[in-house]
């Protein structure tokens, strides 16, 4: 059998997961389960404006999720996400698909969230015909106890509440939603991503 530290010897799998049997025309993850993908902790319960929440956290400067989209669609993620435990975690959150730059508009939330919103173009999705890598990447990380807040040493990003990919029509994106993702897009391939 592997040994059960296998994982600490490579950065990312050797190898290639087995995903599921036929692609998929949406996700909706709440962390309720755990991911396919790396770079995430395991989920905590948060008590959040008075009712009770399942965040995780990344635990990587890159977490990935694997999972089979139909590459016949483009797709609209959205995802919410807390700020992590420095100020300056969060502008530097940068999303690719298949190790495409995705660009993304955000929205604060009244509970202290911010929502993140997307477009997946299909291009993207077919240059992988049986995985799509959605990854998330932030330029650094820090401990709770680094910050004074308790004495937990894991080093944490962001703190991720749900995520949602729906496929979509082809698409009449607004022009100012096109300059953005111009915009976020060439920012990204002059700085790309670890």
């Amino acid at each position: 059998p592997i040994p059960s530290r296998v994982y600490t010897m490579f950065s990312s799998w050797p190898f290639k997961p087995i995903l599921q049997a036929s692609p998929l025309q949406a996700l909706n993850i709440d962390f309720k389960t755990p991911v396919r993908g790396m770079g995430w902790s395991a989920a905590e319960s948060a008590f959040v404006k008075g009712h009770t929440e399942t965040l995780v956290w990344t635990t990587s400067t890159t977490a990935t999720l694997n999972y089979w989209l139909s590459p016949t669609a483009s797709y609209r993620i959205r995802f919410s996400t807390y700020p992590g435990l420095l100020p300056d975690i969060l502008p530097s959150l940068q999303v690719t698909v298949n190790k495409m730059p995705i660009a993304l508009t955000s929205a604060a939330q009244p509970n202290g969230e911010v929502v993140f919103d997307g477009i997946i173009p299909r291009a993207v999705v077919a240059l992988s015909l049986d995985n799509t890598v959605i990854a998330f990447h932030v330029t650094h990380m820090t401990s709770p106890k680094s910050v004074g807040l308790n004495d937990d040493t894991r080093l944490l990003g962001l703190h991720f509440h749900w995520i949602q990919v729906d496929s979509v029509p082809d698409l009449v994106i607004s022009s100012d939603f096109c300059h953005k993702c111009v915009v976020r897009s060439m920012r990204f391939l002059v700085s790309p991503a670890k």
